[in-house]
């Protein structure tokens, strides 16, 4: 008998294995293999047999090479013979390893056939991805880069999956046109990606859209076009409210009424509801009349606040409750004179008196001394019409004559005469005369002397 010096080497078209985990041939591949070798017996001859992993023969044939087959793992045997006495046994469907003893020697060499299809439809068919190491049913992987196209959109398991990560399918984002390889995007800066974006029907361009409720902070600060924006219509852009501090999604900030972008122009806090801390907010303020950067308003020394609590006017100076001042007054409010007394407002706080109720300068005598130079020109009583403002003034010369009556006296008696019984005198001579002042009531009020002179 010869020597068979066969040896079976596999001829794979662009696969390479090095096990079964690997592919050797596609199931749309014809199925080739090279013999090396030389039988030395020209009594022996070789057949090859295509079996299945347990040797069942699927095929025979007089050279290696066999039509494609099925997905699967298979042995081609090369089996040398004595050419007078046949094979026995040597059919399709007998285990190649039965074959009758005349079989002087076989060889084998295994092999896989993996699917030409792609099963995932991301573009890789399921043998490269097998041999990659990559599993042929994610059609995530192997991870692509953004922009790529190589995707079988039809394919339900590939449509199904989310490649990028983004919640959105892969399927609903090629229906979208956006990429399903990149994830993260987002032009606007509105801390919703484009795919989302594009997916849920708002513009991925403007950032205001969809619109966000007040204290939303999933903004990106950093992009521009965010920034230059003014989701809340309230005058300032988002990037200025991130800087100050104030909500880019509520225009006001401090819920006092007042937009951001208005208390920015006046000169308010626009985190602050109360800028000037006198108990009443901007908004308030501003309906009121009142200085929403000045506590008092006024200068009476009596915060707006309480001027509302008070129901006292915050506009008026002589409109305060004096227990209610705990602010140092203005220079205006101190100089004016509220009660119309004569005295100023501060000189009656120095005194102890009240600014709002008048005080009367009461003397023993009063100089009058109508000349034309200013000083004691008519006979006045500093506080008393302020005071008595119904009242009723008589004068009487020495000898008890009365010379002058009037009602509501105003301060301004230089010497006339005003009574019937001083018919055709018009001004009284020097001398001392005595007066008498009385209310409504005919009580008298005052009474004293006064002494006329015109020098």
């Amino acid at each position: 008998m010869g020597i068979i010096k066969i040896m079976l080497l596999l001829l794979v078209v662009g696969l390479f294995r090095t096990g079964y985990s690997q592919c050797d041939f596609l199931d749309n591949q014809a199925i080739t293999i090279i013999a090396t070798g030389t039988n030395t017996d020209p009594l022996y001859t070789t057949e090859y047999a295509l079996t299945n992993n347990s040797g069942q023969i699927l095929n025979t044939a007089s050279t290696p090479s066999f039509s494609a087959q099925a997905v699967g793992v298979y042995r081609i045997y090369a089996v040398d013979y004595l050419i007078s006495a046949g094979l026995t046994g040597y059919t399709s469907g007998a285990n190649v390893l039965g074959i009758s003893s005349t079989c002087f020697d076989t060889v084998s060499v295994s092999f896989r056939v993996c699917s030409s299809g792609d099963t995932d439809g991301d573009g890789i068919i399921d043998g490269t991805e097998i041999n990659n190491g990559t599993d042929e049913n994610l059609p995530c992987d192997p991870a692509q880069a953004a922009g790529y196209t190589g995707y079988d959109a039809s394919n339900a398991i590939w449509s199904a999956a989310n490649c990028d990560g983004d919640g959105i399918s892969n399927g609903d984002e090629a229906t979208n046109g956006t990429d399903p390889y990149e994830a993260g995007v987002d032009t606007d800066g509105d801390g919703i990606t484009d795919d989302n974006e594009v997916n849920n029907g708002t513009d991925e361009n403007l950032p205001c859209d969809p619109a966000q409720a007040a204290g939303y902070t999933g903004y990106d600060a950093s992009n521009a076009i965010w920034s230059a924006a003014d989701c809340d219509g309230d005058g300032v852009s988002n990037g200025d409210e991130v800087t100050l501090g104030t909500d880019p999604y509520d225009s006001d900030s401090d819920g006092d009424g007042v937009t951001d972008g208005d208390e920015i122009i006046n000169g308010t806090d626009p985190l602050n509801p109360d800028t000037d801390g006198d108990g009443v907010t901007d908004d308030d303020e501003a309906m009121n009349g009142t200085d929403p950067l000045n506590p008092d308003t006024d200068g009476d020394g009596v915060n707006d606040g309480d001027e509302v609590t008070d129901s006292t006017d915050g506009l008026d100076p002589c409109s305060f409750v004096l227990a209610s001042q705990t602010i140092e007054p203005s220079e205006e409010w101190n100089s004016a004179d509220c009660d119309g007394d004569g005295f100023t407002n501060i000189e009656e706080l120095v005194n102890g008196s009240d600014p709002l109720v008048p005080e009367i300068e009461e003397n023993d005598g009063y100089l009058v001394t109508p000349n034309g130079d200013g000083v004691n020109e008519s006979f006045a009583i500093n506080g008393f019409t302020a005071k008595y403002p119904a009242n009723e003034l008589f004068i009487y010369n020495r000898w008890g004559n009365l010379v002058y009556q009037i009602t509501d006296y105003q301060n301004d008696w230089s010497g006339e005469v005003n009574v019937s019984d001083a018919i055709g005198v018009t001004e009284l001579s020097e001398s001392t005369y005595y007066f008498i002042i009385q209310d409504s009531e005919s009580d008298d009020l005052m009474k004293g002397f006064i002494y006329l002179k015109y020098r």
